[in-house]
């Protein structure tokens, strides 16, 4: 198994969706929003030391109900070169509650280790205003050195609750084992603490502070690592 070989599923889906395109308009598909975002980000860890990246998602929504996301993100140590993709389809149901139903596939890549990773991720969220919390299953293949892929299932959690949230700022910290871009072990958290200033209608700034964890009691637990990523973002 090899670099190539893992992203497959994403570029034959990519394919696939602009194929679809053509057709929109004929069998009643309306694009109700989009919206881009670009982040850089500094980190400090105990497994690369010194690790920058930048990331870019692109998201799109059909209907009112449903949203596709593709992203990807380019990371760098002085060693090691990480690259990453997401594939993200939600389902949001007009519901009274703020419910929500994601499938995610998120591709991990490190090619001096020759490390492949795939997850594919069923999520359910809850995403109000104020607070939210999402629960899914990681089924996760992971192939190290080109030896044959090694299965694991884990249970993924991530909530947040947001102390404002106006048209102009939101500022609000979020606990949880994944994210876009990644999904840990129940044993590797991560807290953030997440700043959104509204510049107008379409504009928006953002910024990330990032502590890991690893470990979940006791003697166990360690500081892994702190992260800080900053962007923008443009919805319409």
């Amino acid at each position: 198994m090899n670099s190539k070989l893992s992203n497959k599923p994403i570029v034959i889906f990519i394919l696939i969706f602009f194929i679809g395109l053509q057709n929109i308009h004929s069998i009643d598909i309306e694009i109700t929003g989009a919206e881009i975002e670009a982040n850089l980000g500094g980190e400090y860890n105990r497994g690369f030391t010194y690790y920058s990246d930048f990331s870019a998602t692109g998201s799109i929504e059909f209907n009112y109900l449903y949203t596709l996301t593709f992203g990807a993100s380019f990371g760098m140590s002085a060693d090691n070169t990480n690259i990453n993709s997401l594939v993200k389809i939600k389902y949001s149901p007009d519901w009274n509650l703020p419910m929500e139903f994601s499938v995610l596939y998120i591709n991990n890549t490190i090619p001096e280790y020759s490390s492949i990773i795939n997850s594919f991720m069923p999520v359910v969220s809850l995403n109000g205003s104020r607070a939210g919390i999402s629960i899914g299953m990681n089924f996760r293949f992971s192939s190290y050195f080109y030896e044959g892929a090694q299965f694991e299932s884990i249970l993924s959690l991530y909530a947040y609750y947001n102390f404002i949230n106006s048209d102009a700022l939101k500022i609000g910290i979020g606990v949880g084992n994944f994210n876009n871009f990644k999904a840990g072990n129940m044993e590797a958290y991560s807290l953030n603490l997440d700043v959104v200033i509204s510049l107008d209608e379409n504009w928006s700034i953002t910024s990330q502070f990032e502590l890991m964890q690893s470990g979940i009691g006791g003697m166990s637990t360690n500081l892994y690592g702190f992260a800080w990523r900053g962007g923008a973002r443009y919805s319409w």
